[in-house]
């Protein structure tokens, strides 16, 4: 399950490796009002937003209703202790399954693999920040047995109260990227202010090639 925003979809038109990770998603929904507001302007609206932190709650609330467990893997050793004991505390009757932090090379991949699996799992939420998680989760996702493996970028960090997430209001107003933005500076700045402006090109290309496609498909109706 991945939850793209306008940083994702960037790349996704940029990056044919990112493209395939989302094309073989089983679950994709729009993390990012921006996306929402998009998809109406292209003539195929979206329902609604559906953060990648929302969804983990809703899962862990599920989960903990049926006695049901999670893993939880990224962030540094001490985010997912944190976080499990938040959402344990959040949920009660959830059950922790195990933490492993998101700081290893590809060559541990089948270490990581065996330590969710051995765990017994219901779920994965899997928080090492984009592309890296969601080009993790397809690489290895054939062997893990988990039924839900779900990418959640920093909302582990949220969860451990590292960082604090936005006001309601920002969220709904697509302004969520501006809180965080405050929050780090000097990381987000270039993403957000510079290289997710291409999606407004993104969104013209995509609603000129489909006005194009209309414009064609009526004249062969007419031909």
């Amino acid at each position: 399950m991945v939850t793209p925003n306008t940083d994702h979809v960037v790349r996704i038109r940029r990056d044919a490796s990112m493209r395939a990770i989302y094309e073989r998603a089983d679950i994709v929904v729009a993390d990012g009002m921006p996306v929402v507001w998009a998809s109406t302007l292209l003539g195929d609206p979206l329902p609604e937003r559906v953060a990648g932190i929302d969804l983990m709650h809703a899962v862990a609330a599920s989960l903990a209703a049926r006695g049901g467990s999670v893993f939880l893997l990224g962030g540094d050793a001490d985010v997912g202790p944190a976080a499990a004991q938040a959402l344990a505390a959040a949920n009660p009757g959830l059950r922790v399954a195990g933490t492993a932090d998101g700081y290893f090379d590809a060559d541990a991949d089948e270490a990581v693999v065996a330590a969710v699996n051995d765990s017994g799992t219901d779920a994965l939420f899997v928080g090492m920040g984009s592309p890296r998680q969601e080009a993790w989760a397809l690489r290895c996702g054939p062997d893990l047995r988990p039924r839900i493996v779900l990418c959640i970028g920093g909302a582990l960090e949220v969860a451990a109260g590292r960082k604090r997430r936005a006001p309601r209001w920002m969220q709904t107003s697509g302004l969520e990227w501006s809180y965080r933005l405050m929050q780090e500076p000097g990381r987000l700045w270039k993403r957000y202010l510079v290289e997710d402006a291409a999606f407004v090109g993104v969104v013209y290309d995509e609603w000129l090639r489909r006005r194009r496609s209309r414009a064609v498909r009526a004249r062969s109706a007419s031909a």
